[in-house]
């Protein structure tokens, strides 16, 4: 079974950027995951790479047109033609219950009411251009057959090791005073016992393919 959990990380712009923050939390938590037993309670899961995800755009709100003649819908134009758009007209004089689109619901009265309900065709905005309609829309201010801004940021996946799997990696060398402040961050999870955390260090050290210094 695979789950997906979402971190939220505020941080300093001018120190890194969402990219340098998944490649330090992919340490962090090599790092934690090198110590033995660590996550033997809960059954050892595999844990992947950490990456920046897609930042959510705000979906534009939908653009609808009615063109309007002799008091009647005459077209309905919308910027997504997939939307639905229902017509309820109250003007059923003359009307019968078992006429086509007529349906009869109780008033306020205690008595009964008519109303036409019809779904409307829906035409894409765009065939709006160069018509009278545009014009007209354009002349009240309302340009609304100018297409939205499509540009989207697109977060790019970080390229990280997962853990457990198998993987080549081009590390920049760890520096000593680097390798111990890894062994104090291991050392400080089981104090009472070093040799646990010099195995957890010589275990991260391995997957980083670092060879071992002679001492820590």
């Amino acid at each position: 079974m695979k789950t997906t959990l979402t971190v939220e990380v505020e941080y300093n712009p001018r120190k890194t950027d969402p990219e340098g923050l998944a490649s330090a939390m992919d340490r962090l938590l090599e790092t934690a995951l090198s110590i033995p037993e660590v996550m033997d309670e809960y059954g050892n899961p595999t844990i992947g790479e950490f990456f920046v995800a897609k930042e959510t755009v705000a979906t534009p709100a939908p653009k609808v047109v009615l063109n309007m003649g002799g008091g009647l819908v005459q077209e309905v134009f919308a910027s997504d033609p997939a939307i639905t758009v229902a017509l309820v007209d109250w003007d059923t004089e003359g009307c019968d219950p078992s006429d086509n689109g007529i349906v009869e619901i109780p008033d306020e009265r205690g008595g009964t009411q008519l109303a036409h309900v019809a779904e409307c065709a829906v035409e894409p905005l765009e065939q709006l251009a160069g018509t009278e309609t545009e014009a007209a829309l354009k002349a009240a201010g309302l340009d609304l057959t100018q297409p939205a801004d499509s540009n989207r940021a697109v977060a790019r996946k970080i390229q990280l090791p997962c853990y457990g799997i198998a993987a080549t990696v081009d590390r920049p060398p760890l520096s000593p005073a680097e390798i111990e402040e890894i062994y104090r961050a291991i050392l400080s999870r089981t104090p009472n016992d070093p040799a646990k955390a010099r195995t957890g260090l010589e275990a991260y050290l391995a997957g980083y393919n670092h060879a071992m210094p002679a001492s820590t």
